[in-house]
């Protein structure tokens, strides 16, 4: 007997609450096209960067709250933004998509273990790692389970790197995985050794990660063979950190304490030339300090490094000062879209403490070029943990420092000045209840719009269009 209208649309409905998914009623499509941000830093590489951004100035368009939906989001996590939806993955096993344009919610899924870091968009579907061994495909559209495969009882802490129909991502028992993004399955496993708590990179058949016996490896990305493994690095872990991959160089950070040799630097000079919309010149003498310790001193200064990424060679000491030592996203460097890294540097307290500055580097030879920073800004702390991407010309950066201290800002690369972010909704303060410091979470950035989560809570702001 053929089912009359009604009784297929129940009958589908009941389906979907089965397999633990609920759709909200009269959720709206986005109305504009949003280009995706589909994984941890925008691409397989991690260059943090998209050619298009927001125009300023901006405002806060909508704020989702995940605890009225009895749902906590963990530090790391990015949003990520997929044929119109933006993605948030939760501590309880649950993932949200949420229309990119409204800020309505489109579906949840529950029952998925679980989820300490951001899931990945491709080919329609939405992948995830959990803490409960499994790796997650959900239907983009609408939630609905694609396949779930078991892997290891350890379970994943990490973002899925997606790259040529394959997924790569390390297990916290030390063994690497590659799942087919169609079906599933396993197509290579690889024991490197020591626990995984550090997010791949992808680049030219290759794949990039660290494990915590503090070794950066690199995998070939068809065979799991271990192409090159580079040992001895100094720090506490790899945790919460990802691979970058630019130029023929793959560049690993670790999570540590290490010391900073403070720049010092003419801040009256400084001033000057970002008041003629000017880079201010790196100092040639307060390099050689920094690669002098980083060189001598390697166990207390260093924790950056460059690597061919072909042959694994070390082809220059890259200047850096030290970075998190609060739980959050750790950042070596992100591409500025015209031939430069962007990464972030300790400069003498002038206020009282030590802050940090942005500065852009030179891939080819790995040395500083120029500096960037306003007097209008409050600079963030130089130990805490810092999160930046870009789009097209605004650098977006977040820090966390202790208590309910910390940054969100952008900065204009072209015309060098600051630009304030309205925050209007429940945004800035340090969670203890629930445990959550609230600008660790890197932004993502799609067309006009760029998201951010912090306190639990999916924030967007829109640019001015012009």
């Amino acid at each position: 007997m053929r089912t009359k209208p009604r009784e297929r649309t129940n009958r589908t409905v009941g389906l979907l609450l089965t397999a633990g998914i609920l759709l909200a009623p009269q959720a709206l499509p986005a109305q504009e096209q949003q280009p995706a941000w589909p994984q941890y830093q925008h691409d397989a590489a991690r260059s943090g960067y998209t050619p298009t951004g927001p125009k300023p100035p901006f405002k806060e368009a909508w704020s989702f709250d995940f605890l009225e939906q009895k749902s906590k989001i963990h530090p790391v996590v990015q949003a990520i933004v997929y044929q119109g939806k933006v993605f948030v993955p939760s501590r309880n096993g649950r993932i949200f998509a949420v229309d990119a344009v409204t800020g309505k919610l489109v579906w949840k899924k529950e029952g998925i273990g679980p989820a300490l870091h951001s899931v990945g968009c491709a080919d329609d579907k939405v992948f995830c790692g959990s803490l409960d061994g499994h790796v997650y495909a959900l239907n983009a559209a609408d939630g609905t389970p694609v396949w779930k495969t078991f892997a290891n009882v350890r379970g994943f802490c990490v973002a899925p790197c997606l790259a040529e129909g394959r997924i790569f991502l390390g297990c916290r028992n030390g063994t690497f995985f590659c799942l087919d993004q169609k079906t599933g399955k396993i197509l290579w496993q690889r024991d490197t050794g020591n626990f995984i708590y550090h997010t791949a990179a992808f680049a030219d058949g290759r794949v990039f990660v660290g494990n915590e016996q503090l070794a950066a490896l690199c995998l070939d990305a068809q065979s799991g063979e271990i192409l090159w493994k580079k040992t001895g690095m100094v720090g506490m872990t790899f945790m919460n950190g990802c691979a970058f991959i630019d130029r023929g160089k793959a560049i690993f950070r670790t999570w540590s304490a290490a010391k900073a040799t403070l720049l010092r630097i003419d801040k009256a000079a400084l001033d000057a030339a970002v008041n003629r919309g000017e880079w201010f010149p790196f100092p040639e003498a307060q390099e050689r300090r920094i690669l002098a310790n980083l060189k001598e001193k390697e166990i207390e200064y260093r924790e950056m490094y460059a690597y061919d990424d072909v042959t694994g060679e070390e082809p220059y000491v890259l200047p850096h000062s030290n970075g998190s030592s609060v739980d959050g996203p750790s950042f070596g460097v992100c591409s500025d879209g015209r031939g430069n890294w962007i990464t972030y540097l300790t400069v003498e307290g002038w206020r009282g403490h030590p802050n940090l500055i942005f500065a852009r580097i030179n891939p080819d030879t790995g040395r500083m070029k120029d500096v960037i920073w306003t007097p209008d800004c409050k600079l963030p702390n130089s130990d805490e943990a810092n999160a930046f991407s870009v789009g097209g010309d605004i650098l977006f950066c977040s820090e966390q420092e202790e208590g309910e201290a910390g940054i969100f800002t952008a900065f204009d690369l072209k015309a060098v000045k600051r630009i304030p972010i309205p925050i209007l909704s429940r945004f800035y303060s340090w969670d203890f209840e629930y445990n959550h410091q609230p600008l660790c979470n890197p932004i993502a950035i799609s067309g006009n719009r760029f998201y951010k989560v912090t306190n639990h809570a999916l924030h967007c702001w829109v640019g001015s269009g012009q």
